[in-house]
Protein backbone atom coordinates (compact mmCIF):
# COMPACT_ATOMS: atom_id res chain seq x y z
CA UNK A 1 0.00 0.00 0.00
CA UNK A 2 0.68 3.91 -0.59
CA UNK A 3 2.27 5.77 2.51
CA UNK A 4 3.33 9.52 2.75
CA UNK A 5 5.11 10.49 5.43
CA UNK A 6 4.91 14.19 6.61
CA UNK A 7 7.14 15.50 9.00
CA UNK A 8 7.14 19.19 10.17
CA UNK A 9 8.31 22.37 11.69
CA UNK A 10 6.63 23.09 14.91
CA UNK A 11 3.81 25.31 13.65
CA UNK A 12 3.90 25.05 10.33
CA UNK A 13 0.61 23.34 10.09
CA UNK A 14 1.81 20.03 9.22
CA UNK A 15 -1.51 18.56 10.80
CA UNK A 16 -3.57 20.21 8.76
CA UNK A 17 -1.65 19.08 5.26
CA UNK A 18 -1.74 15.67 6.33
CA UNK A 19 -6.13 15.56 7.31
CA UNK A 20 -6.55 17.29 3.83
CA UNK A 21 -4.30 15.63 2.57
CA UNK A 22 -5.39 12.16 3.80
CA UNK A 23 -9.06 12.88 3.35
CA UNK A 24 -8.64 13.75 -0.37
CA UNK A 25 -6.53 10.52 -1.22
CA UNK A 26 -8.85 8.65 1.07
CA UNK A 27 -5.99 7.42 3.07
CA UNK A 28 -5.65 6.32 6.59
CA UNK A 29 -4.14 9.13 8.80
CA UNK A 30 -1.59 8.34 11.73
CA UNK A 31 -1.46 10.62 14.18
CA UNK A 32 -1.63 11.32 17.63
CA UNK A 33 -5.42 10.70 18.01
CA UNK A 34 -5.67 7.67 15.86
CA UNK A 35 -2.55 6.21 17.77
CA UNK A 36 -4.70 6.96 20.99
CA UNK A 37 -8.05 5.04 19.84
CA UNK A 38 -5.77 2.28 18.83
CA UNK A 39 -4.27 2.01 21.77
CA UNK A 40 -7.54 1.87 23.84
CA UNK A 41 -8.58 -0.73 21.36
CA UNK A 42 -5.47 -2.83 22.86
CA UNK A 43 -6.50 -1.91 26.49
CA UNK A 44 -3.39 -0.26 26.81
CA UNK A 45 -2.17 2.37 29.18
CA UNK A 46 -2.44 5.72 27.11
CA UNK A 47 0.48 6.65 29.84
CA UNK A 48 2.71 4.02 28.25
CA UNK A 49 2.35 5.95 24.72
CA UNK A 50 2.43 9.25 25.86
CA UNK A 51 5.93 8.04 27.68
CA UNK A 52 7.58 7.00 23.79
CA UNK A 53 5.64 9.00 21.25
CA UNK A 54 8.32 11.15 19.61
CA UNK A 55 9.69 11.63 23.24
CA UNK A 56 12.87 10.91 25.31
CA UNK A 57 12.59 11.14 29.04
CA UNK A 58 15.66 14.01 29.56
CA UNK A 59 18.98 12.47 30.99
CA UNK A 60 17.36 9.21 30.10
CA UNK A 61 20.87 6.61 28.74
CA UNK A 62 18.69 3.94 29.91
CA UNK A 63 15.33 3.01 29.29
CA UNK A 64 12.89 0.84 31.56
CA UNK A 65 12.28 -2.68 29.84
CA UNK A 66 8.68 -2.13 29.26
CA UNK A 67 9.22 1.56 28.28
CA UNK A 68 11.43 0.04 25.60
CA UNK A 69 9.04 -2.85 24.67
CA UNK A 70 6.49 -0.14 24.06
CA UNK A 71 8.66 1.76 22.26
CA UNK A 72 9.29 -0.92 19.85
CA UNK A 73 5.70 -1.82 19.67
CA UNK A 74 4.90 1.79 18.13
CA UNK A 75 6.46 1.67 14.86
CA UNK A 76 5.83 -2.32 14.12
CA UNK A 77 1.75 -1.03 14.40
CA UNK A 78 2.65 1.61 12.29
CA UNK A 79 4.60 -0.71 9.61
CA UNK A 80 1.63 -3.42 10.01
CA UNK A 81 -1.09 -0.65 9.44
CA UNK A 82 1.13 0.03 5.95
CA UNK A 83 0.23 -3.37 4.81
CA UNK A 84 -3.45 -3.29 5.25
CA UNK A 85 -4.07 0.70 4.53
CA UNK A 86 -3.07 3.38 2.27
CA UNK A 87 -0.98 5.69 4.87
CA UNK A 88 -0.45 9.39 5.41
CA UNK A 89 1.73 9.21 8.59
CA UNK A 90 2.53 12.55 10.29
CA UNK A 91 5.30 12.66 12.00
CA UNK A 92 6.81 9.61 14.80
CA UNK A 93 10.16 9.36 12.54
CA UNK A 94 8.15 8.04 9.88
CA UNK A 95 10.62 9.70 7.72
CA UNK A 96 13.01 7.16 8.80
CA UNK A 97 10.47 3.88 9.52
CA UNK A 98 10.13 4.02 5.61
CA UNK A 99 13.35 5.39 4.22
CA UNK A 100 13.72 2.10 1.75
CA UNK A 101 10.11 1.35 1.29
CA UNK A 102 9.07 1.56 -2.36
CA UNK A 103 5.68 3.68 -2.68
CA UNK A 104 6.49 5.92 -0.10
CA UNK A 105 6.60 9.80 -0.39
CA UNK A 106 8.06 11.63 2.24
CA UNK A 107 7.19 15.66 2.68
CA UNK A 108 8.76 17.83 5.44
CA UNK A 109 6.69 21.01 5.98
CA UNK A 110 8.60 24.23 7.00
CA UNK A 111 7.76 27.69 7.13
CA UNK A 112 9.79 31.02 8.86
CA UNK A 113 9.47 31.26 12.84
CA UNK A 114 7.47 34.21 12.48
CA UNK A 115 4.49 32.36 10.73
CA UNK A 116 4.57 29.21 13.06
CA UNK A 117 4.97 31.89 16.16
CA UNK A 118 1.43 33.16 15.35
CA UNK A 119 0.46 30.04 13.79
CA UNK A 120 0.68 29.01 17.55
CA UNK A 121 -0.51 32.35 19.11
CA UNK A 122 -3.80 31.99 16.96
CA UNK A 123 -4.25 28.13 16.79
CA UNK A 124 -3.44 27.65 20.87
CA UNK A 125 -4.27 31.20 22.55
CA UNK A 126 -1.05 31.95 24.03
CA UNK A 127 1.41 34.68 23.59
CA UNK A 128 4.34 35.47 21.18
CA UNK A 129 7.19 34.71 23.70
CA UNK A 130 5.00 31.36 25.09
CA UNK A 131 4.94 30.54 21.44
CA UNK A 132 8.32 30.67 20.72
CA UNK A 133 8.93 28.88 23.99
CA UNK A 134 7.18 26.19 22.73
CA UNK A 135 8.77 25.97 18.92
CA UNK A 136 12.20 25.76 20.66
CA UNK A 137 11.38 22.98 23.23
CA UNK A 138 9.66 20.81 20.18
CA UNK A 139 12.29 21.44 17.99
CA UNK A 140 14.55 19.98 20.69
CA UNK A 141 12.70 17.43 21.81
CA UNK A 142 11.91 16.13 17.90
CA UNK A 143 15.48 16.08 17.45
CA UNK A 144 16.46 14.40 20.45
CA UNK A 145 13.69 11.63 19.76
CA UNK A 146 15.08 11.50 15.81
CA UNK A 147 18.58 11.07 16.93
CA UNK A 148 17.44 7.95 19.30
CA UNK A 149 15.59 6.42 16.77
Amino acid sequence: MAVITISRDPGASGEEIAARLAGKLGFLLIDRPHLLRLWREMDLDETSLANVDERIPPGSSEIQSETEATRRMLPDLIVQMAEDHDLVVLDRGAQGLFRNRPGTLHIRAVAPRSFRVRYLQDHEKISAREARHRIRTLETQRARYLRFL
